[in-house]
């Protein structure tokens, strides 16, 4: 069983009268946690990407969650390259620019995603 803490809630331990409860959702393993996070990061993303905003996130963890890492990747990376081919016009080159990326990698990953 694994515990997510969906959000942190401020504390202030001079006045516990306005100590809050932090809302919390109990998964039965891990795999379901990191779909979860991995769902809620991409939806943040999505958002700020649409208002044309950077989105800035960080995860407090004691280890790497590599596994939220893909599932993030996988929700995001396709949508993103084929935003990007769109902006530069089907150029691989100046796409690649943009990410600040090998053309050979961006071509792999559109490989990848059947965007070529």
């Amino acid at each position: 069983m694994v515990i997510l803490i969906q959000e942190a809630v401020s504390f202030n331990p001079w006045q516990p009268s306005t100590m809050e409860k932090i809302p919390t959702l109990v998964f039965p393993d891990s795999a379901d946690v990191n779909h979860a996070v991995a769902t809620r990061i991409a939806e943040l993303v999505r958002a700020k990407a649409s208002k044309r905003e950077k989105c800035v996130l960080g995860l407090a963890t004691g280890s790497t969650p590599t596994g939220v890492y893909d599932m993030v990747i996988g929700h995001v990376e396709r949508a993103l390259l084929a935003s990007i081919m769109t902006r530069a016009e089907g150029n691989q080159t100046q796409a690649a620019d943009m990410l600040g990326m090998n053309r050979t990698t961006l071509r792999a990953k559109l490989v990848k995603h059947k965007l070529v």
